[in-house]
């Protein structure tokens, strides 16, 4: 058996792991990524909070994949791009599905090592203005919920540099934040 592996993209900031900044009006919609987003052809996102290009939100597999730029397939954005992106690994295909484990990474790597706190998050739904989950008393509740078993990961000076590894639960959009970020920078994958 081998090991798959999906970005959730780096920071260097308390944000998000993938960040998208812009995107040219086009078929098929070429988005504007943050650099070290460690994506790949055929990975999968989703992508909601663009006001104006609207055919850009949606679930897309992407392509032609850049240091700083990617293009959504069988997307198509018109006008100027207005809004704020907010973009997560869309995890349905195997070995990457709902209601199933995997291991989430942080990698640091040579260079400035990430010190402060890092966030699994994961969505059961999205639209075109907002991820969504269903809360444990069944209710759709806007935004992200903790994809891991015990809350926040902190990582204080004393071990920065080092690779932490923790198991989440998926669900079909997974995201990695900062929620708090002190200096340096960190990247996170997810491996079933």
């Amino acid at each position: 058996m081998s090991l798959k592996t999906r970005s959730l993209g780096g920071v260097a900031s308390a944000a998000r792991g993938i960040l998208i900044t812009a995107g040219a009006a086009a078929t098929p919609w070429i988005a504007t990524v943050t650099a070290g987003h460690r994506l790949k052809n055929g990975d999968r996102l989703g992508i909601t909070g663009i006001t104006t290009q609207t055919g850009s939100n949606g679930d897309w597999t992407i392509s032609a994949v850049g240091a700083t730029a990617a293009t959504m397939t069988e997307s198509s954005a018109t006008g100027a791009y207005a809004g704020t992106a907010v973009v997560a690994a869309l995890c349905d295909r195997t070995p990457f599905l709902p209601r199933h484990s995997a291991v989430a990474m942080i990698l640091q790597f040579a260079g400035a090592v990430l010190v402060g706190t890092v966030v699994f998050e994961a969505a059961d739904g999205r639209t075109d203005a907002q991820f969504s989950y269903t809360s444990s008393a069944g209710v759709d509740t806007a935004g992200f919920k903790s994809a891991l078993k015990s809350g926040e990961i902190a990582i204080p000076a004393a071990t920065a540099g080092q690779i932490g590894a923790i198991e989440v639960d998926l669900s079909r959009y997974m995201t990695f934040r900062a929620s708090a970020w002190t200096s340096g920078q960190g990247d996170a994958v997810l491996m079933a």
